[in-house]
């Protein structure tokens, strides 16, 4: 491209199919490092695992050295079993099928379309999860850019609000087993606490010394 960029970089959560990208002028250590530091754990936090092909910039002393530093296990794809990294083979796919969208003629201003085929994305609905990538993340239906040109009903946001804290609610009411068992504990140490105990009657004689007579 005019900047210079060659390459695209290219992360995904494997949850929430949420895609990080960024246009790199090459594929060494340091832009790796670069675009999983500010783009990746900055922005979203480090994740448990991260798992990559075995390319030059992954397999390097000083990305596993930054990787170390995050507490990050990195697990690295075999060339026997490519497809553990699969998904992201999948999302370059729809990445390039959906940034010819954003393009000229010549096909060298692609960098600059990045970022919104990458949105494009992540506001559309998973077939795996039935969701966008952006609710899942966010919490809330993304605003498309067709829908900021026009304003939102009064009791738009309103009614958005209050769905959010009533399905807030109920994932704080949702029992787990473990929280099940216990409320069901208390509920009969309670219930034997409130019993009364039986009463036991003796019948009482009266006793008087002895005198001597």
């Amino acid at each position: 491209t005019a900047e210079g960029n060659q390459h695209v970089i290219v992360c995904i959560d494997y949850l929430s199919r949420w895609i990080e990208v960024k246009a790199v002028k090459d594929t060494g250590t340091n832009a790796a490092v670069a675009f999983l530091k500010n783009n990746v754990f900055l922005q979203h936090g480090p994740p448990r695992r991260f798992i990559s092909d075995r390319g030059p910039a992954f397999s390097s002393l000083g990305f596993a050295e930054f990787l170390r530093d995050w507490r990050v296990r990195h697990i690295m794809a075999s060339a026997e079993h490519p497809e553990t990294n699969g998904l992201v083979e999948k999302v370059n796919g729809t990445l390039v099928a959906t940034l010819a969208a954003f393009v000229n003629f010549e096909h060298n201003d692609w960098d600059r379309g990045l970022q919104q085929a990458a949105f494009s994305i992540n506001t559309a609905k998973q077939s795996t999860t039935q969701i966008t990538p952006f609710e899942l993340v966010y919490g809330r239906s993304a605003v498309l850019p067709h829908e900021a040109s026009f304003p939102w009903p009064p009791d738009h946001a309103e009614t958005h609000e209050e769905r959010l804290k009533k399905n807030d609610q109920m994932e704080k009411n949702r029992p787990t087993p473990s929280l099940q068992k216990t409320k069901e504990k208390q509920v009969r140490l309670r219930s034997s606490s409130e019993t009364k105990p039986p009463v036991r009657t003796r019948r009482l004689s009266a006793c008087y010394p002895q005198t001597a007579m």
